[in-house]
């Protein structure tokens, strides 16, 4: 087997692999959601280079991509890190239809050991990764005298699997959880009419999305950093059939909109629920959990999803709905071949370190004081 590693811009990737990439099992991992990050999202000075390892056939010189990962290049190529945003939940490399697990074993850990060499680079920042992830596996398994790592962040994704109808979904749901939504509603109904509209098609996005915007500019979260991104990658998703845009209305007054994705591979189909938001106009009629239920049902009996998750965050009113957690982590990488990347890694571990020790003295004198 002859691997050759590459470096190619985003776009030139996109012009000679962007159709030739497996499918995945979130939204978040689709090339069209790199393209939207490496588009809006990444610093003023920063590149996007996808780092590639080919496999060549000697006999034809046809070259073939196996498996690639994108980075953002950063400081003048000294901090590296994944291509993604505070709007990213999971990172993963992409292997394309060529991939095959059993003839390419080692595909992945030749790609980043290719990546690593280079002395060039200071501080590489990556995830949110799986926890059980090959990404993640080789930090955390593998010794390199050329490296060395430390977790920069863990974070829960709340999620539920094995789903097979909205009625075995619903069955399964807190009863207190059950009881708010049936009065919600009916309370709802009895202080005006009001609709739900689920949007899967051009024709109605354009309102939509201006609903949605209104919505969350009237919400209690701070405004969004970059409405262009998520209109991007809402129109990506539209154009493959995979948004689920749902607002409701209250007297036509747009009173709650949620953003959810679709994703299916060969094995499962999964809803991920991107965005959230309601006018505080409607906080007592409970009108964001109606409309959670509402998609909820819609992509359980219609796309026949197997699977729903909430992204990366441990708020309690996620686990009403959705009962599994899982972790997923962000690395931070230190390059011993470079001397300042070898100091700032000496000086995050060893402050790491005394942060422990004064935290275990302090639990010692409260232990002894009390």
């Amino acid at each position: 087997m002859n691997y050759s590693y590459h470096q190619l811009s985003i776009d030139e990737f996109d012009r000679l692999y962007g159709e030739s990439l497996q499918s995945v099992s979130q939204f978040e991992l689709t090339f069209a959601w790199l393209k939207a990050t490496a588009q809006f999202m990444v610093p003023d000075g920063g590149q996007v280079i996808v780092h590639c390892l080919i496999e060549s056939e000697a006999s034809s010189q046809v070259e073939k991509l196996i498996v690639a990962l994108p980075l953002m290049h950063l400081a003048h190529n000294k901090t590296l890190k994944s291509l993604g945003s505070f709007y990213s939940t999971i990172i993963a490399q992409s292997y394309s239809t060529y991939y095959q697990a059993l003839s390419h074993t080692n595909a992945l850990n030749n790609l980043i050991t290719h990546i690593l060499q280079s002395s060039s680079w200071q501080t590489l920042q990556i995830g949110p990764m799986e926890e059980d992830s090959g990404l993640a596996n080789f930090f955390i398994t593998q010794r390199s005298k050329s490296y060395f790592s430390k977790v920069f962040s863990q974070n829960q994704n709340i999620y539920q699997d094995k789903l097979s109808s909205f009625e075995h979904y619903y069955a399964q749901l807190p009863s207190q959880l059950k009881n708010t939504l049936s009065r919600r509603s009916k309370k709802l109904r009895k202080y005006a009419p009001y609709t739900i509209d689920i949007v899967t098609t051009n024709e109605l996005f354009e309102r939509a999305f201006r609903d949605y915007k209104t919505i969350y500019q009237a919400s209690w979260k701070v405004d969004e950093y970059s409405y262009d991104f998520i209109e991007q990658v809402c129109r990506s998703a539209l154009a493959k059939n995979q948004l689920r845009l749902g607002v409701l209305y209250v007297n036509d007054k747009p009173a709650a909109a949620q953003i959810w994705f679709i994703q299916a591979n060969e094995t499962i189909a999964t809803a991920s629920i991107f965005k959230l938001a309601y006018h505080p106009d409607f906080q007592q009629f409970s009108v964001g959990s109606i409309l959670s239920l509402a998609l909820s049902e819609y992509v359980l009996n219609r796309d026949m999803v197997n699977v729903i998750e909430f992204g990366m965050g441990n708020e309690s009113y996620k686990r009403d709905w959705l009962k599994l957690t899982k972790k997923r982590l962000t690395l931070q990488v230190y390059n011993k071949r470079n001397i300042l990347g070898f100091i700032k890694g000496v000086l995050s571990i060893w402050l790491a370190r005394l942060k422990n020790i004064k935290t275990k003295n302090t639990q010692l004198k409260r232990n002894e004081s009390s």
